[in-house]
């Protein structure tokens, strides 16, 4: 078995981390992919780099257009076209928008996407990539959900206090370690 294509980390890193041993291998990978999807769907967006391939989206009306995933790292093209065919003729030189990386956004030097429904056809790539000042943080946190979620099979269950003498209740953390949640809430997808 090996990791999905977009898990944030590697059985390989995950090693050199905790020392894992070989017979590990395929529940720690899956313990990857897991600790991937947790953290996208706390996020509410995909993290890894990945190519979006003929995205069709609807016009604004406007100068600018929000694509649905960010940040972009390159547009391969953009078309806008009101009845939909997107033919050669419908697509944009890149020399005609400017894109705001960071926030997912193709704004347009002169003219307004069209306003009707799929009236724009887009294709990119967009995430974090390796290359991301961001990237390592994000295999960090998934490496430690990694860890958090093996201990938790181990028997820990994911707990945060236990009852002591002084009446300390248990506490449980429930889908990701606080920490790790507390540094996604950065990224997380607000409403646009």
């Amino acid at each position: 078995m090996a990791v999905g294509e977009h898990a944030l980390t590697s059985w390989k890193t995950a090693v050199s981390m905790f020392g894992y041993l070989d017979d590990e291998q395929t529940l720690v990978e899956k313990l990857i992919d897991q600790a991937t999807a947790r953290m996208e769907l706390y996020t509410k967006r995909k993290l890894a780099a990945r190519d979006y391939d003929a995205v069709q989206l609807d016009g604004t009306g406007r100068d600018y257009l929000l694509l649905p995933e960010y940040p972009v790292n390159s547009i391969e093209s953009v078309n806008l076209d009101s009845s939909r065919t997107f033919g050669d003729a419908t697509l944009l030189d890149s020399s005609d928008y400017i894109i705001d990386s960071e926030a997912g956004i193709i704004r347009l030097f002169s003219g307004v996407f069209p306003g009707y429904r799929g009236s724009v056809l887009v294709s990119y790539n967009a995430g974090f990539a390796s290359t991301s000042q961001l990237y390592p943080m994000l295999e960090g946190g998934c490496l430690e959900t990694v860890h958090w979620l093996k201990t938790r099979y181990a028997g820990g269950i994911g707990k945060r206090t236990e009852t002591n003498a002084d009446g300390m209740s248990v506490g449980y953390e429930i889908d990701l370690p606080v920490n790790v949640r507390s540094m996604l809430d950065e990224i997380m997808r607000r409403d646009r």
